[in-house]
């Protein structure tokens, strides 16, 4: 029988969270994609198969228990559950404290500063809108010299989502139709789970023009009595360090805020929003990334402001930074293990990716600042736990365009 500690490399007495930490260093450390021998590669993708192997039944304490039984190391295991349950017990107390300690922040704040905020709000609201619309304007009257034609219908009125009294996010319209989703074998930089390539319909639906900002989130957190803190100076850029949970719960604030069905994109949402109908490889066309068009390959090192590439960067329907900058949640589920996805192509909504009950892996996409052309491509795709995050992990929202929304 296996070694299943001696695979992990931890010791019997390790705890849940050691397991998860070394499984994650692990993927990461032998992960295909890091080697270029193809030799290299199929080792590499064996020693993942027994590392999951190793982490699915070593992380599951019923499992784990009948393991050391089996393979008599009576001294693992047996006080996971106990172990397990007093973590989450302790993990709650400090959420109720951290919740207690927000709430009564709140209430010791000045009430006097209410009304300053809100007529500063309200100015900021209509510079933003005024901002919004001169945008537009330029760019209906800009010669983009450096990409393929916006798609026929493409529609730059800006749509207008208010969060109470402190943040707005911007909607593109994504007219319903036709897409070509996936990769083709004339890409060399494609994986097998892009393919085969294919085409999918879609409905109409209304999607972020940029990922979900610190300041946004900052309002969820505000009205929520989240623990959270604003990076300074950082109001525009991409909230990170969020999980798919985390996402999933700021869509489901913004829903019951606004009385608007709002929630993260199926990755063919995504994918239609940031290469429209002709297959383009990139957002703007086929023509290479460079620093002109998306923050990526390790140029910044960190995130930029949404937009800050507009429109050299934009897809065909005028949606920002769909590539690099940060990898963005999906709704979709990529599967059992974060390695392989258990869910390929073609893409069918109906076959059980779109389960929101399930706690598999789910699928990210776009790139982010460290990632190279790979990546970036539109039709890329990679997945992790929905408890993960890291600093290039971000999200963007959608709404169905049945649920209208106007423009002021």
């Amino acid at each position: 029988m296996k070694n299943y500690y001696v695979i992990l490399d931890i010791e019997p007495n390790a705890t849940v969270a050691d397991i998860k930490e070394q499984y994650r260093f692990l993927m990461q450390t032998w992960h295909p994609d890091k080697y270029v021998s193809p030799t290299h590669k199929a080792k590499a993708a064996e020693k993942t198969v027994v590392i999951n192997e190793a982490y699915e039944v070593l992380s599951n304490p019923a499992r784990r228990a009948d393991y050391d039984k089996a393979t008599g190391c009576p001294s693992a295991g047996q006080n996971m559950a106990q172990e397990e349950a007093e973590r989450q017990a302790q993990e709650q107390s400090d959420r109720a404290a951290r919740e207690r300690h927000a709430e009564a922040e709140r209430q010791a704040k000045h009430r006097a500063q209410e009304e300053a905020e809100r007529l500063e709000f309200e100015r900021q609201q209509d510079q933003y809108r005024r901002d919004a619309l001169r945008k537009v304007a330029e760019e209906r009257e800009r010669i983009e010299k450096d990409r393929l034609p916006r798609e026929p219908d493409f529609d730059p009125t800006p749509v207008i989502l208010t969060l109470g009294r402190d943040a707005m996010i911007e909607f593109v319209r994504i007219p319903a139709g036709e897409f070509v989703m996936g990769s083709t074998d004339a890409d060399h930089d494609a994986e097998g789970w892009e393919k085969p390539q294919h085409k999918l319909r879609l409905d109409a639906y209304l999607i972020g023009k940029y990922a979900v900002t610190n300041a946004q989130y900052a309002a969820y957190a505000k009205a929520t009595g989240r623990s959270w803190s604003m990076p300074r100076g950082k109001e525009r850029h991409p909230v990170v360090q969020v999980s798919w949970d985390d996402a999933m719960a700021f869509c489901a604030w913004v829903s019951q805020a606004t009385g608007r069905k709002v929630t993260l994109p199926t990755e063919a949402q995504w994918e239609k929003a940031a290469r429209g109908t002709d297959g383009r490889l990139f957002p703007w066309g086929n023509s290479k990334p460079d620093a002109a068009k998306l923050n990526f390959d390790s140029d910044v090192r960190a995130t930029t402001e949404v937009g800050q590439y507009s429109p050299a960067g934009d897809s065909p329907y005028g949606v920002a930074d769909m590539a690099g900058n940060v990898w963005e949640w999906t709704s979709s589920l990529w599967g059992c293990i974060n390695s392989t996805p258990t869910y390929g192509y073609p893409y069918k909504a109906n076959d059980g990716r779109e389960d929101r009950g399930s706690r598999d892996t789910r699928v990210l996409r776009g790139g982010g600042f460290d990632d190279g052309r790979w990546g970036v491509r539109s039709a890329s795709r990679s997945g992790n736990f929905p408890a993960d995050h890291y600093d290039n992990y971000g999200f963007r929202v959608v709404v169905s365009a049945a649920d209208r929304l106007h423009a002021d």
